[in-house]
């Protein structure tokens, strides 16, 4: 039996992404004009950013981070479109669901 993979820290994950007041920009100006997974994805991406150095018991940040991560998540159950080695419904994401936008935002940035 093998071991789904280890999602990637945020800091390989996101290595490549621009800054975030820049993304935050780009993803307002785009809603309309990119593919909808695209979207999910980095609007996810974006919000687990943004409460990286939040604290573990700040609930309206770890929510505000994680409704967006759980769309992304539902969205590629729904449509079969993850990207990274483990599937949406792996158990590990249940427990960390932050690992799965890292994981997808990783393949996402290798193929751009």
């Amino acid at each position: 039996m093998t071991t789904p993979a280890s999602p990637p820290s945020p800091e390989v994950a996101y290595a490549t992404a621009p800054p975030l007041n820049l993304e935050a920009d780009e993803l307002m100006r785009l809603r309309r004009s990119i593919p909808q997974r695209e979207w999910l994805l980095r609007y996810a991406a974006l919000g687990d950013r943004q409460t990286l150095n939040a604290h573990p018991d700040d609930g309206k940040a770890q929510t505000g981070a994680l409704r967006p991560i759980q769309k992304l998540i539902g969205y590629d159950t729904e449509h079969g479109t993850t990207t990274g080695p483990v599937a949406p419904d792996d158990a590990q994401w249940a427990a960390f669901p932050r690992g799965y936008v890292r994981q997808e935002y990783a393949a996402w940035a290798a193929s751009q």
